[in-house]
């Protein structure tokens, strides 16, 4: 493989990771916006039927103080809060992520640039795994996965 060829895929791979991460900005808090309280019931209700419907004596009894318990305690400030914390946490994981592409990419320029084409293909492996990654978990802060 040529160096021209090796310095298009960088390229690519560097205009890639620009479009991945600026999307990441675009997100919104509203992660879990269908997982609120009345969504909870309904999914254990749910569950309790199909339970009372297979005579599964002991699931019936933990859905229907998993059903109290969210009648109870469960309020939308609570989902909001739970929602919140999860798009900090996912977030951070974007960040870490960003940071070690820009390490590999560093790393990868650093090899390219002493002809090590091994490094250099090494580094470009582990780019394109943390762009997956990258992806998956922007999809998920997006509720799309």
């Amino acid at each position: 493989m040529g160096k021209k060829t090796i310095q298009r895929k960088l390229l690519v791979t560097a205009a890639v990771s620009a479009l991945l991460l600026g999307t990441a900005f675009c997100m919104t808090t509203n992660v879990m916006a269908d997982e609120g309280c009345a969504k909870r019931i309904s999914d254990i209700e749910t569950q309790l039927q199909f339970a009372e419907g297979a005579g599964n004596t002991a699931k019936v009894i933990g859905l229907q103080k998993s059903l109290a318990n969210v009648k109870q305690n469960c309020t939308e400030q609570s989902m909001t809060a739970k929602s919140e914390k999860k798009v900090q946490k996912l977030n951070k994981k974007i960040n870490e992520t960003k940071e070690d592409i820009a390490e590999h990419q560093e790393e990868m320029k650093e090899a390219m640039s002493k002809g090590k084409m091994d490094k250099v293909h090494k580094q470009q492996r582990k780019i394109e795994e943390k762009q997956l990654k990258l992806k998956h978990l922007q999809g998920e802060l997006s509720g799309k996965q």
